[in-house]
């Protein structure tokens, strides 16, 4: 029986989130000012990869950075084999 119940509620949930995560994909547009989702409606993912900066933050560099890239390039040697 207890399984029975698990399997029911288990099942309802999905119900009920699936037509949460419909609402709030249709309401995207007018919750522009308000960026974060509800916790249950949120990918669950690892702690870790949830809080790793995403393509666009790992490609940045900052001005200093590249100032001294360009006025410091990488040299390169001519070695006898």
């Amino acid at each position: 029986m207890r399984k029975a119940v698990a399997r029911v509620l288990t099942v309802y949930r999905h119900n009920v989130v699936g037509s949460l995560r419909k609402k709030t994909a249709d309401d995207a547009a007018s919750r522009k000012g308000k960026a974060l989702l509800p916790l249950d409606l949120r990918p669950k993912k690892t702690r870790a990869i949830r809080k790793a900066l995403s393509k666009e933050q790992r490609g940045k560099v900052l001005v200093k950075t590249a100032k001294k890239a360009a006025a410091f390039p990488r040299r390169t040697y001519a070695l006898k084999a």
